[in-house]
């Protein structure tokens, strides 16, 4: 029974060796564990600043497009009110000649009555 109680004696000092290294392997691998997801983060952090790099990018690519438009769009519509001034005057001035046309048609049919009164009775036939 002696022997027994020998063995006993050898556990005893290796059970806060195995606590030692159970502990060290847990605090390894912690330690192993942090770093690689520091990387990654790190690595993650980088992909998401040169997207937000080129979306920002984009955004003034997108800004000046938008600028430019505006710019296009307010040259449209001075060119389309000067068009529509244009188009009106050219309707009036339309108007102003139909209402000279007539007036000349009308002259121009009160002179040849005057010129020739005997108009409607017979050409050629008139006083000697």
């Amino acid at each position: 029974m002696e022997e027994h109680g020998g063995s006993k004696l050898y556990f005893i000092p290796l059970l806060p060796f195995c606590l030692y290294c159970s502990n060290y392997l847990r605090i390894t691998f912690y330690r192993s564990h942090q770093r690689k997801l520091s990387l990654l983060v790190k690595e993650r952090t980088l992909q998401l600043e040169e997207v937000a790099a080129a979306l920002e990018e984009k955004q003034e690519e997108i800004n000046a497009q938008n600028e430019e438009l505006m710019t296009q769009r307010d040259e449209l519509e001075n060119a389309n009110q000067i068009l529509t001034s244009q188009k009106h005057q050219i309707l009036d001035q339309n108007k102003e000649l139909d209402d000279h046309r007539n007036r000349l048609e009308y002259l121009v049919e009160k002179r040849t009555k005057e010129l020739d009164p005997g108009q409607g009775q017979g050409r050629g036939i008139g006083p000697a």
